[in-house]
């Protein structure tokens, strides 16, 4: 009988101790992570988290305010019980005001009802004390969570929307202002045009001068370009085919509010957003003469196909979540469009896309 093989005295290796005065450690930069990241420290696998007294933190404003009740230092919450109460009210409106927001940056439109509405509310609570400019009068724990989206919305919302989210706000215009006198918070800002150039291409908004007329949003051009300069067709003439066109083209707008507010949301991937996925995956299955939405490759997968991009990127790192398992269809649409130079070339590193994306998303 064979003896026993000796147990394995291999020691894992572990990052040295950090102390106080320890530099931050090299470990990751919030686009790529370790395996021991989500098998030992944090089985959610997202950034930030803190182990402290055998606890792992995660979700930033959480962490936040475990770091406030328990480490040394200038209270983020103050002690007033009507300050207190009314800074829960705000941390708890962050995903739907985030949502209201977003949802009309993704859109044709201009700005939404819905978007004007939680402007105002914001706008609304910035006067609710008069002992200083922030949400609580004095600079709180609710002006960090805010500040990094009101600081995108409003270049997003002036430069894609052409609305100024400050016109008929002074609250909003002077809360501005006075975090931007604040240098912790102006030196973790990244430059606003850069910010801007990304998104716009991640939104697709390039515009076309052509016959003394000028051409914008991504899908009003090619159609454009497509019925009056030469070259294959991107329509069908199948009068089925073109009526699914126009039915997944007019969709688009739905199917992106839907994932971009599970992105935002702090829950797990949202109802809406999983009906939004299955209709994609049927509709990929509707023609089974390619793996296109049409069967061959058409306008409808050149609307759909950064964004389906970028959203498997995003749930797969933010949300932990496959949009691909069980949809065999929007597998094999990634998998097709992936073997085509014109859209290849075209992409970009996805984590830079991710690391800007969850910073944008504050997540």
């Amino acid at each position: 009988m064979a003896a026993a093989a000796p147990a394995s005295s291999a020691k894992e290796v572990l990052p040295a101790p950090l102390t106080a005065a320890s530099e931050p450690p090299p470990l990751f930069d919030g686009t790529t992570r370790p395996a021991w990241y989500k098998e030992k420290l944090y089985p959610e696998n997202k950034v930030p988290a803190l182990e402290h007294n055998n606890q792992v933190k995660g979700e930033s404003l959480d962490l936040v305010k475990y770091i406030d009740s328990n480490f040394e230092g200038p209270s983020l919450l103050p002690d007033d019980a009507a300050k207190k109460q009314f800074a829960e009210e705000l941390l708890a409106y962050t995903d739907e005001f985030n949502k209201a927001a977003y949802s009309s940056i993704v859109c044709k439109e201009d700005a939404s009802t819905e978007t004007v509405a939680a402007l105002d509310k914001i706008e609304a609570a910035l006067g609710k004390f008069s002992d200083g400019p922030f949400f609580l009068g004095q600079f709180s724990l609710v002006d960090i969570a805010y500040v990094p989206f009101i600081e995108r919305f409003q270049i997003f919302f002036s430069n894609l929307k052409n609305y100024d989210i400050t016109a008929g706000r002074p609250n909003l215009q002077k809360f501005i202002e006075e975090v931007n006198k604040i240098d912790a918070y102006t030196q973790t800002k990244q430059d606003p045009q850069f910010l801007l150039e990304h998104t716009k291409k991640r939104l697709g908004v390039p515009s076309l001068k052509h016959d003394n007329k000028i051409i914008g949003e991504s899908l009003d051009l090619i159609k454009y370009m497509d019925s009056h300069f030469e070259g294959p067709k991107l329509t069908s003439d199948d009068p089925e085919k073109q009526r699914l066109a126009e039915e997944l083209l007019g969709y688009s707008d739905t199917f992106n509010r839907a994932m971009v507010a599970a992105l935002i949301s702090k829950g797990g991937v949202t109802a809406e957003a999983v009906d939004a996925l299955d209709k994609i995956d049927s509709s990929l299955s509707k023609f089974d003469d390619g793996p296109f939405f049409l069967g061959k490759l058409s306008l409808v997968d050149i609307a759909y196909v950064p964004f389906i991009d970028g959203f498997q990127i995003f749930f797969t790192n933010i949300k932990n979540y496959d949009i691909t398992r069980g949809r065999v269809n929007i597998r094999r649409f990634i998998e097709e469009m992936n073997m085509i130079d014109a859209f290849t070339q075209t992409k970009q590193d996805p984590q830079v896309l991710l690391a800007l994306t969850k910073k944008k998303l504050g997540v």
